[in-house]
């Protein structure tokens, strides 16, 4: 009989300790999932905030870049001043394209570690392209190919066929 007591007494220590240990499990719990809620939300708000980042950038881009190529053919005996607005502009040009290539490289480590995203940085990335052809395109236009003497040679024989 003291053997099935003795049982008794060791089932109930038993049981106190693994309602302890629930407990235990059940306060730590508790109190990580505010913190947990906040780390996911933070995520989130990361992603979010890249992307919206990402598509401003391509939206402002997508303005200017149709403003920008009107130049490309349209010149006919440039100013001085025009030519001096040119220089400013392509060297604008050529300084946003660096910092946008740094930006594209944060943003792409941040979606690679977590392999998201592969969509809204190919298109991006894209863009960023565009505009350093367009800035490299500009420059030709208005400062290489007047001073080529092909080209211009070239250009007559076209535009006398017009």
């Amino acid at each position: 009989m003291s053997e099935l007591v003795i049982d008794r007494t060791g089932q109930k220590e038993q049981l106190q300790s693994i309602f302890g240990a629930f407990e235990k499990v059940t306060v730590r719990e508790t109190s990580k999932a505010a913190e947990l809620e906040k780390k996911v939300n933070d995520f989130l708000d990361g992603i979010l905030y890249r992307k919206e980042y990402m598509r401003e950038t391509i939206n402002d881009l997508e303005d200017i870049m149709p403003k920008l190529e009107a130049f490309t053919w349209s010149l006919s005996n440039p100013t001085e001043e025009f030519l001096a607005d040119m220089r400013k502009i392509v060297g604008l040009m050529h300084s946003l394209h660096s910092l946008l290539v740094k930006n594209y490289v944060l943003v792409s480590r941040y979606f690679a570690t977590h392999k998201i995203g592969k969509a809204e940085l190919t298109e991006f990335k894209s863009t960023i392209d565009d505009f350093k052809e367009l800035a490299a395109d500009l420059h030709d236009v208005v400062f290489v190919l007047p001073q080529d003497e092909d080209f211009q040679n070239a250009n007559k024989r076209l535009e006398s066929l017009c």
